[in-house]
């Protein structure tokens, strides 16, 4: 991303209401609203999963050592993001 459109994307996020006014399905939908401006790169495999019942994605890049994995736990307060967002 070049620093232009990284400006672009601050003034946007910096326009939006405080999301404490918002509700959680307004932020919810917001979010998904958003990642549409970040896709997923079409090499990238998407696994669905679940470890002791809580579901989960991994994403796997084409060539990717599979006997190693990274976990990434989201913010939002598991609340408001999915993990498209």
């Amino acid at each position: 991303m070049s620093l232009s459109e990284l400006a672009e994307v601050k003034a946007k996020i910096t326009a939006l209401p405080p999301s404490y006014t918002q509700a959680v399905e307004a932020l919810r939908s917001l979010y998904d609203k958003a990642v549409r401006a970040f896709p997923l790169s079409t090499d990238i495999a998407i696994e669905s999963v679940a470890t002791g019942g809580v579901p989960g994605e991994r994403l796997v890049p084409d060539g990717a050592d599979t006997a190693a994995c990274l976990l990434y736990l989201h913010g939002g307060g598991y609340a408001i993001g999915s993990p498209r967002s």
